[in-house]
């Protein structure tokens, strides 16, 4: 039985910010970035459980090849990248409605540019060379499309900010 810890503390960091001390937007948004960074390590150890409990044999095959370096690490990048993010929309405060929008449309972009990666060592299982590449195009097409969009929100968010900075600089006597 795999430990239960980290787990609890991926579903309190989610569950806290929906508790009655939360203090708003900002709050979830500081959480999310800490949510994030934790789902990312997660996601790489329920991955390499899963790996080496469906195909032991491959476990050490594919170890620093392509699936290990390229995807899990591009996660946990991601992941930090998201955090950072969060922190500046946090920083950043107040965001406007069009900001707010800009910064959740870039979050799920992000976890649907993410979460497909993690089916790729399933499907090295298959024998069907052929099948192996169509589904592999597909999930780099679906990752390719949801980073498009997500760096279209992040490039929003930040001129948002950066629009946000001036504006307040302006306003000072």
């Amino acid at each position: 039985m795999s430990d239960p810890i980290p787990f609890v503390i991926a579903l309190l960091l989610l569950a806290l910010p929906l508790s009655g001390r939360s203090r708003g937007l900002h709050t979830v948004i500081a959480f999310a970035a800490v949510a994030w960074i934790v789902a990312a390590a997660l996601g790489v150890i329920a991955t390499d459980f899963l790996a080496s409990m469906f195909f032991p044999n491959q476990g050490r095959a594919l170890h620093d090849t392509y699936y290990v370096v390229s995807h899990v690490h591009y996660q946990l990048s991601l992941a930090a990248i998201m955090a950072l993010l969060a922190l500046g929309a946090w920083l950043a405060r107040p965001l406007s409605g069009l900001a707010t929008l800009a910064f959740w449309i870039m979050h799920l972009a992000i976890a649907a540019t993410i979460i497909p990666q993690n089916f790729i060592v399933a499907l090295t299982a298959s024998d069907d060379t052929f099948a192996l590449a169509r589904h592999l195009e597909a999930i780099n097409t679906l990752s390719t499309i949801a980073s498009v969009i997500a760096l279209a929100a992040a490039l929003l968010l930040v001129a948002l900010i950066v629009i946000g900075f001036v504006r307040r600089r302006r306003n000072r006597p």
